[in-house]
């Protein structure tokens, strides 16, 4: 689940609310706020996230909880598959039937470029070797962030 402006997470976390409750996993709800597309995975057994001190692993009825997340990949074990992707900085809230995640990238795995998420990665690596200001800065390294979060989730599938 993605924030998608003003008041827009009032409005996802009602509409996500009616979803009815399963005993068997919890329901994963990833939405990217520049795209506006969402993904969603039901009975999801178990969810790994990028925290900010490290791998989060959230299993159903978990206590509830919003924190931070950086750029990384999210795991999804559904019915013993692992589900990859790759996110950006954001939020995550964890109910005990939900994990709803708003941040600024998501991609799962079979819709990344890899020659693309590699040129990004050279283009804002070459860009954070130059003079920048704070803003351009903090650019330049979400871009390093997404593109790198992008290749480990891409090169993970070659193994």
């Amino acid at each position: 689940m993605l924030m998608l402006g003003r008041g827009a997470f009032s409005r996802i976390t009602h509409h996500a609310s009616r979803i009815t409750h399963h005993h068997h996993g919890c329901y994963v709800k990833i939405g990217n706020r520049h795209s506006g597309r969402q993904n969603l995975l039901e009975d999801v057994e178990m969810v790994t996230l990028p925290g900010v001190e490290g791998e989060m692993g959230i299993y159903p009825q978990h206590v509830p909880l919003m924190t931070q997340i950086v750029a990384g990949e999210i795991i999804a074990r559904k019915e013993g598959r692992d589900y990859f992707l790759a996110v950006g900085e954001g939020f995550v809230q964890i109910t005990p039937d939900r994990v709803a995640i708003m941040t600024d990238m998501a991609m799962r795995a079979e819709n990344i470029d890899e020659t693309k998420a590699e040129e990004a990665r050279q283009r804002a690596e070459a860009r954070l070797a130059e003079r920048l200001d704070d803003e351009e800065n903090a650019m330049a390294a979400a871009a390093l962030a997404h593109a790198l979060a992008q290749l480990k989730v891409k090169r993970r599938q070659h193994h």
